[in-house]
Order: C-alpha cells, then sequence, then structure tokens
C-alpha cells in the first residue's frame, strides 16, 4: 500500500487478537486510495478498507504453534462482528492450509469462496477435504452463536484461479475430479460443489475459470490492485463477481 493518498494502520491484527481488550479491530483498518477522474467531475478518490495479513499467522514461521495455543477458532469472529453492519463485504483472504487463522476465518465466515488450480491433483483434493470435513466441522460448531441458532458458513461451488485449458484437458480434469467425488461419496456428496451445472436435463460440467492473466500476478508484489490499473483485469473479477454474488 505504497499509494501517497492512502492511510497506514496504527495496529496489526495479531496486536488485536493478542490483546482485544485494548487494542480495537478499528486500529488494525487501512485504506487504499486511487485517484479516479470521473466524467463531468473533479477527481475523486475511490478505494476500499484493507486489514493487512501477519506473519505470526503462518504456521510454517510459526513451528511452536503458540498462535494456535494463545487463540481459538471464535477470536476473529468476536473481532468483526462489530464491523458487519458497516460494510456490505467483508472479504478474508487465507492460507491455503487448515492452520489457526483459517479455522478462525472460516469460523467468521457466512460463505467461503475455494480457488483451486485444475492442473494440480492436490489443490483440488484440498478443496474437497474442505468442503466434507473442516467446514461441516465450523458448522456443527457454530451452530448456537451468540444465543442464536446458526447454520453456519456455506460453501460455493470451486472456480479455477489461472491456466489455460484445451479440449483435451477439460476431460482429463473432469476425470479426476469425478474420481474425487466417488472418493469422498460417503462423507459428502460433492456434486454440487464441483459440478454445480449437473442437474437433471443439464449435462454441462463447466466450471468457472478465472483466466491467467501476468499483469494480475505482477500486482501482487506492489501491493496494488490490478483491477485498478487494467481493464483486463477488472474484466475478469468483475465475471467472478456475477458468477458468484450478483443476480441479475
Amino acid at each position: 500500500m505504497d499509494d501517497s493518498n492512502s492511510i497506514k494502520p496504527k495496529k496489526t491484527l495479531y496486536e488485536a487478537f493478542d490483546n482485544s481488550k485494548y487494542v480495537s479491530i478499528l486500529e488494525t483498518i487501512g485504506k487504499y486510495l486511487i485517484k479516479i477522474a470521473v466524467k463531468g467531475e473533479k477527481v475523486v478518490f475511490r478505494g476500499f478498507d484493507i486489514i493487512f495479513g501477519c506473519k505470526e499467522f503462518n504456521d510454517e514461521e510459526h513451528k511452536t504453534s503458540s498462535v494456535s495455543a494463545k487463540f481459538n477458532s471464535t477470536t476473529l469472529d468476536k473481532l468483526l462482528i462489530s464491523l458487519k453492519d458497516d460494510y456490505d463485504y467483508i472479504i478474508i483472504d487465507t492460507p491455503p492450509n487448515w492452520n489457526s487463522f483459517s479455522k478462525s476465518a472460516i469460523y467468521a465466515a457466512d460463505v467461503v469462496l475455494i480457488p483451486t488450480k485444475h492442473n494440480n491433483i492436490y489443490s483440488l483434493e484440498n478443496a474437497a477435504i474442505a468442503i466434507a470435513n473442516f467446514i461441516p466441522e465450523v458448522q456443527k460448531a457454530r451452530q448456537t452463536r451468540n444465543g442464536v441458532y446458526d447454520f453456519g458458513p456455506i460453501a460455493l461451488p470451486i472456480f479455477f484461479n489461472g491456466g489455460k485449458m484445451t479440449d483435451i484437458t477439460k476431460l482429463k480434469i473432469q476425470k479426476e475430479i469425478e474420481d474425487i467425488i466417488f472418493k469422498f461419496r460417503k462423507s459428502a456428496d460433492l456434486l454440487p460443489y464441483f459440478f454445480p451445472k449437473v442437474s437433471p436435463g443439464i449435462i454441462s460440467k463447466e466450471i468457472f475459470c478465472l483466466p491467467e492473466y501476468e499483469i494480475i500476478a505482477k500486482y501482487a508484489f506492489s501491493q496494488k490492485p490490478a483491477t485498478y490499473a487494467h481493464k483486463t483485469a477488472y474484466t475478469y473479477y468483475k465475471q467472478l463477481a456475477k458468477e458468484y454474488f450478483i443476480n441479475e
């Protein structure tokens, strides 16, 4: 967040986790702002609020699991509850592994969207494990939250994050996914999550794919949203939002 108009947070999320009595979640919120020329108006600032991730939540760097020992799955939920009336969407980006922060994030979520790599069998299997095992575990733990019955987070169908596919590749992927669905058949029905358009009268096995685009990867290291800088990136992510969150 190196834009001169942006506002850096006073505290980190880890500090709020570690001492919520004295560090408010509001102190961890930064703002990313960018100048945009609007037709017929003066230059305006547009952007979003952001809470940065912390290295303390990376279990690979903290092999002693000190974070896991100090915080439980409800910690993030308790911190975010005060913000839910102020935002239409709160998006939590988690590590792909099932660490303490991932558990806390899913416990706090209402909806879980899982990106996968079509050319990585482990990525597909991890998605299956999350849907069949991890999310039901959180749903069970969250049946009563704040004194109210709560079903818990709902998983959306998976999508492919990047990559180019030929018709032959698609057939191979379908076969791999069918094997995964069969493998997990006793614990969960994964068909709606992997092939959501398969139903009576519909035989399509298409999975939404966010195309690979070099600019998106490049801007991940510059800490600037690619969607603000490139129309193609904006179009890709708009398609993703329309596919999963916007009804027209």
